[in-house]
């Protein structure tokens, strides 16, 4: 065959595959957001009853979200927003899927208790919350609170503006003033000026000091289409490029018997079935996009790919000799119950300890220890306090400490990550996937679950 023939057939090949991705991603209307963090009594439900809620469950259109007494929850979407529950609060996700144009339409309602809102622009998206018979479409970057009891609801804006609209008309709400509305057939409502402190303002904003200082990108993750989970990414690992690989990401503190499955559980979501869901509080990105790979000299490291789709099941590529990916429980159990993996018990810190952290990293005054300090144990080796296990050192040079200049360093050149396959968006992939080739080469990752 001639060397024009053969670039004929590649054009041609490449021509076809994109008409079927257009069409996959036309047809596609399925998005997830993401469970990023929670403490004490937790509850989701997907459909098929509340539930034990996990840290980094997906979180899927028609799920309902419940903090019971004690409980806090924070959501994060594709773009980085945040819906943060305190106690005793029930939020509904009617809508959460795509236009044929690609635009994301998400939709919130605060059934009771109080939610914090910290929402940015929206460009070509939708965001509407929802409380009772009153709804806001957001469009530029706002933050609020909404705190909705039997039928009165107070609407607080300490970012931007609102429009809401109700059965008695539109009213705008403006940043430092408060709507209080009575929800029903009366429907009377007062705006003031001034917001009405609550306990729970400093946990928000504290949250939010962790998401501002550590949700930054670089040369490796700015071609990427979302931003949940980049923040923890940074704050608990770091990138490194390998020859034949491309850039990598690696958690500190990896011990040497350390495998990325080894803290998790499987849970249930109808038309999807059995998904893999990590504990760890880094555990969203590695496992919704891309591959794990096994690097020889390296250990175990996530390679960035695939994000226009999202894996339910393990995707895996190089396993070292014995590895046995975790499989799915079977579908035939009544119920669908979670299943854990191997559950680690978390080793209580003491207020004090909290303050001990690794050199270079900053903790923001107040945070929760599941986010301001590594502490799940490490599996197979120790958790080096101020170092990083075997001294990775950086593209140029430097050394890779924790929260260290390297992930921001302006001279990382452009990522040669290896293209995604755009593969499985006819059907939701369930069974775990392994590429056990005794190869040094990474193979691209398949998604298995249409998402944009």
């Amino acid at each position: 065959m001639t060397q024009r023939a053969s670039k004929t057939l590649l054009l041609l090949a490449v021509f076809v595959c994109g008409l079927f991705t257009i069409s996959a991603l036309a047809d596609s209307q399925v998005r997830i957001v993401r469970l990023s963090d929670l403490d004490g009594d937790v509850q989701m439900d997907h459909g098929t009853g509340y539930e034990k809620a996990l840290r980094n469950m997906p979180i899927t259109q028609g799920v309902k979200l419940w903090t019971k007494e004690g409980g806090l929850a924070e959501v994060e979407f594709e773009d980085g927003s945040t819906v943060r529950l305190t106690p005793n609060t029930i939020v509904e996700f009617p809508q959460l899927s795509l236009r044929d144009t690609g635009a994301k339409l998400s939709t919130v309602e605060v059934k009771q208790g109080t939610a914090y809102f910290n929402i940015g622009k929206q460009k070509k998206d939708e965001f509407t919350v929802q409380f009772g018979d009153q709804h806001a479409l957001i469009k530029n970057a706002a933050s609020f609170r909404i705190d909705r009891h039997d039928a009165q609801a107070k609407l607080s804006v300490t970012k931007g503006e609102l429009q809401v609209q109700g059965p008695s008309g539109e009213v705008k709400v403006a940043k430092n003033h408060t709507l209080d509305i009575n929800l029903g057939a009366n429907g009377s409502y007062q705006v003031a000026k001034g917001i009405e402190p609550d306990q729970y303002d400093k946990w928000n904003k504290q949250e939010g000091q962790f998401q501002n200082q550590y949700n930054y990108g670089n040369a490796v993750t700015s071609s990427w289409p979302y931003s949940y989970g980049l923040a923890d990414l940074n704050y608990y690992g770091n990138y490194f490029y390998q020859p034949g690989w491309g850039w990598l990401w690696q958690p500190y503190y990896m011990g040497a018997g350390w495998n990325p499955y080894m803290n998790g559980a499987w849970s249930w979501y109808p038309g999807v079935g059995y998904t893999f869901v990590s504990q760890y509080p880094w555990g969203w990105m590695p496992y919704r996009y891309g591959n794990w790979a096994f690097v020889p000299g390296w250990g175990w490291a996530w390679q960035p790919a695939g994000f226009y789709g999202w894996n339910a099941a393990p995707v895996i590529v190089n396993p070292p000799a014995g590895f046995r990916a975790p499989a799915p429980p079977v579908t035939t159990v009544s119920g669908h119950p979670t299943v854990p993996i191997n559950p680690v018990t978390r080793n209580p810190r003491s207020p004090m300890a909290l303050r001990e952290l690794p050199a270079g990293r900053t903790a923001v005054e107040g945070g929760r220890p599941g986010r301001m300090v590594t502490n799940v144990p490490v599996h197979g080796g120790s958790m080096q306090q101020g170092s990083v296990n075997r001294g990775m050192m950086g593209p140029h040079g430097t050394s890779m400490t924790p929260r260290g200049s390297i992930a921001r360093s302006p001279g990382m050149t452009s990522p040669r990550m290896s293209a995604p396959r755009m593969g499985g968006f006819g059907g939701f992939g369930t069974a775990a996937r392994s590429s056990t080739a005794g190869t040094s080469r990474p193979a691209s990752s398949t998604s298995s679950t249409p998402h944009h």
